[in-house]
């Protein structure tokens, strides 16, 4: 059995993309994109803390006011070494398992999460996610890691890669225990994550062609069918 409120979600943001600057301020309808997230993973039976990432720069300084502003909890750290970002969390909140999510991802989904963790706890593992290989659509991307392999991570790498995308080091190291959840069919094909201004029109159509920012990832992936 699953115990309640012991995952803690990290949600790195920033507003300087080159391709799409801004574009987790960006609305659809009444909602910025960060609020659909934080909205959308409140939903979880299995979140105790859900905490912005957030480089610690003037160009950035916009969407910390815009934090302080919704009362959301965040964290100021390294523009490019982000794992430092994490681990720095992680170790102020005393956190046991971390959830890792992406700004860019609105459909993050409270379901694959609770059943993502279910697992991480039944097999007693290091990481898991739902992106190794993905079967999903991009922008459903989780990833789910206890704090002692964070720990492990931030002490034995200084590869650029593995400092501004987190993970890498816990995918190829063998000595971490790993599951990856898999969907019976395969949707990665379909991009769902906001990278650009066409990215968001699509994702802004399938919400509102639901008009409820809450709808589930089973509804979309029909949707996706079409």
């Amino acid at each position: 059995m699953v115990r309640k409120r012991e995952l803690d979600c990290f949600i790195q943001a920033r507003i300087t993309s080159k391709r799409f600057p801004k574009k987790v301020l960006k609305k659809i309808k009444e909602n910025t994109i960060l609020e659909i997230i934080f909205k959308r993973l409140s939903l979880s039976k299995n979140i105790r803390k859900i905490v912005f990432l957030i480089p610690k720069n003037k160009k950035n300084l916009p969407l910390l006011k815009y934090l302080i502003k919704k009362k959301y909890k965040y964290i100021c750290g390294s523009e490019k070494n982000v794992l430092s970002r994490y681990y720095t969390a992680a170790k102020k909140y005393k956190s046991k398992y971390i959830l890792r999510v992406t700004s860019d991802c609105p459909f993050v989904d409270s379901q694959l999460i609770d059943q993502l963790f279910k697992k991480f706890i039944k097999k007693n593992i290091n990481y898991a996610s739902n992106t190794n290989p993905p079967s999903f659509p991009d922008g459903f991307d989780i990833e789910i890691f206890d704090f002692q392999s964070l720990k492990k991570t931030f002490e034995n790498t200084n590869n650029k890669s593995d400092l501004e995308h987190v993970t890498p080091f816990l995918i190829r190291n063998k000595s971490f225990k790993r599951f990856n959840l898999k969907h019976m069919k395969d949707y990665s094909k379909h991009k769902l994550s906001i990278d650009t201004q066409e990215d968001y029109i699509r994702v802004k159509k399938i919400f509102n062609f639901f008009n409820n920012i809450l709808i589930d990832y089973k509804n979309v992936l029909k949707k996706l069918n079409y």
